[in-house]
Formats: structure tokens, sequence, C-alpha cells
């Protein structure tokens, strides 16, 4: 089926996980039950031993309506100031969260790695789950557009490789000719020293960027 072969691709390729809520939202978004649908399919693609399902810890999800911050290249260097509140925003918005709750989460078996190649099969370092699903949000919000959209993301396990001794952004979308133009971050508890660094890298690159 080319849904299930997305929801595999997608956590091949772009993502290290996905929540039933995720997928039911966009797989199965059509559906009055899509949850109940999604987790049959989600449970039977378990059995085939193409999907995992694990419960983990995750804080809620927070609301991405816009970046945090963002630079294009011949834009000035933030400031001192900008970076302190660049940091405020990104730490003040977990203070109204709930703490961490059991969530569901899918990722790729590694019988899907071997056959469609990519990355995948393993959990992120305990603490690191609540980051994952909001980078998987901000892929979600890509492929809203249309699930072709999605082929412009490169993955933080597909650009691990390439970044030897470097700074591994979660994400790049690539153009039209395969060619990276914009970072994709996800900040968690950032100080200013790691927003700072994070746009020095990225300055250094000469790439524009979005920190949600």
């Amino acid at each position: 089926m080319v849904r299930d072969e997305q929801i595999l691709r997608s956590l091949v390729f772009r993502v290290k996980m996905l929540s039933l809520q995720q997928v039911a939202g966009y797989w199965w978004k059509d559906a009055v039950r899509s949850t109940a649908f999604a987790k049959r399919r989600m449970d039977q693609l378990c059995e085939a031993k193409l999907l995992d399902r694990r419960r983990v810890m995750a804080h809620p999800m927070l609301e991405l309506a816009a970046p945090v911050s963002t630079w294009t290249p011949g834009q000035p260097d933030p400031t001192p100031e900008e970076y302190e509140a660049v940091s405020y925003r990104l730490q003040a918005r977990w203070e109204a969260g709930g703490p961490p709750e059991p969530t569901v989460v899918y990722l790729a078996h590694r019988r899907a790695v071997a056959q469609l190649g990519g990355a995948g099969g393993k959990l992120p370092p305990v603490g690191q789950e609540t980051h994952d699903l909001h980078v998987s949000a901000l892929y979600m919000r890509l492929i809203a557009r249309g699930y072709a959209a999605g082929s412009r993301w490169l993955g933080e396990e597909i650009l691990r490789p390439t970044r030897k001794q470097e700074k591994l952004p979660d994400a790049v979308l690539v153009d039209d000719d395969g060619k990276p133009n914009l970072i994709i971050e996800f900040g968690g508890r950032y100080k200013p020293e790691r927003v700072r660094a994070f746009h020095e890298d990225a300055r250094e690159r000469q790439m524009r960027y979005e920190l949600w």
C-alpha cells in the first residue's frame, strides 16, 4: 500500500519516531475513527516486523506556530541581547506544559531499514523523546503540503555520515536540485551560548535557518 510505504520511508529517511497521533492525523485524517484505524494498521506493520512499537515518556506537545528565530545569510548577526531573548523563549515555553506522560511511538524495524535503506530502528537516549517527537511534528507540518514535500527533508541520521566532528542539525531541507538550503532545528532548553553556537555554525556554512 502507498500509505504503508510513505510511513516506512518517513521513519527510515526523515525522522526517528512518530507518535500514533501524528500518524493518524496525516495518513488517516479523513477517517471518522482515525486513531483506531491507524493503530490497527500500525500494529499489523509491527507484527510484520517492519515497525517497532514502544511506550516512552514525553512531555505534552508544544504548539509550533512559527519559528522562534530565523536568519538568512547577509543579515546581521544577532546581538547578545537577542541571543538572551531567544534562549528565554525556548526555556520559558516549557513552564506551562505538563510533566512527561506515557506516549506510544513507532520506529522503523531493522527489517524495514534492510529493505528500504536509510537509518532508524533505535530508540533515542532517554530524555530525547520529547525533542524527537517535536522534530517529527515539524516534518509533519512540511508533508501537510503533500507527501512529496517530505523528499526535501534530510533527517539527522541521514546527515550524520556527512558531519564528521561537525555540528549535526535536526534536519536540512534541500532545493529542487538537491542542494541544502535551509537548516531546521528544534530548540530545547537552550542557553544563550548554545543559541549563539548554532547561529555561528549556520553563518559559517552560509545557510539560512529556522530555530523552532
